[in-house]
């Protein structure tokens, strides 16, 4: 696992990636994580499972952490659309 304040492309030197998004701490403990990403923009029903895994291999619990979000254009938006949190 890969965290960071830049682009998973950098992150990861352009390597393959399961899964991206972002993540919210507050005082050291996770508020939320979702699959927001600018460039990987994954979805699909495994996303939460491979992102939970993931943070619990490190030994930190996402459960009921997770905010599936979805890219929803608009022209008047700085970058053409913004992230919507999806209710599933």
């Amino acid at each position: 696992m890969v965290v960071g304040n830049s682009a998973h492309t950098s992150l990861t030197a352009g390597q393959p990636v399961q899964a991206a998004g972002e993540i919210s701490l507050y005082n050291g403990k996770v508020k939320f994580v979702d699959n927001a990403s600018g460039h990987f923009q994954p979805v699909g029903d495994s996303i939460e499972s491979i992102t939970s895994n993931a943070f619990k291999n490190i030994g930190i619990d996402t459960s009921n952490k997770f905010i599936f979000k979805e890219w929803v254009p608009d022209s008047s938006l700085k970058f053409n659309g913004s992230w919507k949190p999806v209710n599933r």
